[in-house]
């Protein structure tokens, strides 16, 4: 039986440096900050569990993005959903939702993210976990993806 791969093995490469994530299946997760690439692993693994695939790309550069790579996910994805510790209003999200609708705009890009509202104070995690952006909270906003897009709903930020 192999080894499971720890979380510092799945985004290194062989030399220890971080690594890039290759993209398949039908909905791609996306991360613009290093800190939400850890939760977005474990939504994944936890989507994986249900049937779901979903692809972790660690977005190591939020500038410049690397266009190969983007142009690879868009053209193998319907579904684009932007993790980031950073609020949606302008973000990264919003960023990749222009840079993609210039390569196809048929492809759906979904910023989730801190929303534009006040957050109470709380030890970090509670506050990330408070606006869905711990491993149970991406899951969940993937999920209803997934499902508003069997319906074909339409989606807003947050």
């Amino acid at each position: 039986m192999k080894a499971k791969k720890s979380w510092r093995e799945k985004l290194a490469d062989d030399k220890g440096l971080p690594k890039l994530g290759k993209f398949t299946g039908k909905m791609s997760l996306r991360w613009g900050t290093g800190t939400m690439v850890i939760p977005s692993l474990a939504a994944a693994e936890k989507l994986a569990e249900e049937g779901i695939n979903a692809t972790v790309v660690n977005c190591r550069f939020i500038k410049p993005h690397d266009e190969e790579m983007l142009a690879s996910i868009v053209a193998d994805n319907k579904d684009l959903l932007v993790v980031e510790e950073g609020t949606v209003v302008n973000g990264f999200g919003a960023h990749m939702a222009a840079v993609v609708a210039e390569l196809n705009p048929s492809v759906r890009v979904i910023a989730h993210g801190v929303p534009d509202v006040f957050i109470e104070q709380a030890p970090r995690a509670r506050q990330l976990a408070l606006v869905g952006l711990d491993a149970q909270g991406i899951a969940a906003r993937a999920k209803q993806i997934r499902h508003l897009d069997a319906r074909g709903a339409r989606l807003r930020a947050g």
